[in-house]
């Protein structure tokens, strides 16, 4: 009997941690324990056995084979005398990776996170690449899941903020017209019209204060001074030529 030889590895399936991003939490993966970790394992097996996953290892592993059978000279001369497509004819390397596959078993790992894959085939060197180049591609394949995932997240919340910047230009357009045509103060956006409100207010009790200090100056002068000594009285010339 041929020898058959299987080759064994296991991959950890981990959650992303939703919390990671907004500093909730350290570790950016999430915690075990969750109800749905149990979905999300059968889903990964699941996604190891898919066929486009297979097509992917296969395709990989063709391209390191370099011992595959070439289609005899005379009968690919008929073809070509015949104007007949060549036929392509399954090599042997072709049959083994096709066997390899068949022979793919995908399974959890008790009540624990790890995924088994292990392959069986006659050629030891082929089970082992297929169990290696199978676990790359999965997670290349997450990989570039996850940032076409990130990718068209972005695209949506780059047009979602276009929408809103085009709508705030406009909302801000509109106020700053009603505030010209009310006559309402009209500020930057650094301050508001509560802060420009106190301002003036402040302005005026200053101009208040100053104009009591000067007029109660001046009073307290004319009840000290003979009243040709007044400044009002020596500033006025038809007084003067009156008290003259």
């Amino acid at each position: 009997q041929t020898p058959i030889f299987q080759a064994r590895t296991s991959v950890e399936i981990v959650g992303l941690n939703e919390n990671f991003l907004n500093l909730k939490q350290s570790s950016p993966v999430a915690e075990s324990g969750s109800n749905s970790e149990t979905v999300d394992i059968q889903t990964q097996i699941k996604i190891l056995q898919s066929e486009s996953l297979l097509d992917r290892v296969i395709a990989k592993l063709r391209e390191r084979k370099s011992d595959r059978q070439q289609i005899p000279a005379r009968l690919s001369a008929w073809r070509r005398a015949l104007h007949l497509p060549e036929a392509r004819q399954a090599t042997s390397a072709d049959r083994a990776l096709g066997a390899a596959a068949k022979n793919l078993k995908v399974r959890a790992a008790g009540q624990t996170r790890l995924i088994e894959i292990t392959v069986d085939s006659s050629d030891p060197q082929l089970a082992s690449d297929f169990a290696n180049t199978l676990t790359n591609e999965f997670i290349e394949q997450n990989l570039e899941s996850r940032w076409k995932t990130t990718e068209r997240t972005s695209d949506w919340l780059s047009r979602q903020l276009d929408d809103m910047r085009i709508k705030l230009e406009h909302s801000e357009n509109a106020l700053q017209t009603y505030a010209r045509n009310s006559g309402l103060i009209f500020t930057d956006e650094k301050t508001n019209v509560s802060e420009e409100k106190l301002k003036q207010l402040q302005q005026e009790l200053s101009a208040a204060t100053a104009d009591r200090i000067s007029k109660q100056s001046r009073y307290e002068m004319a009840q000290n001074s003979p009243p040709e000594a007044l400044p009002d009285i020596l500033s006025d010339t038809a007084l003067q030529e009156i008290h003259g």
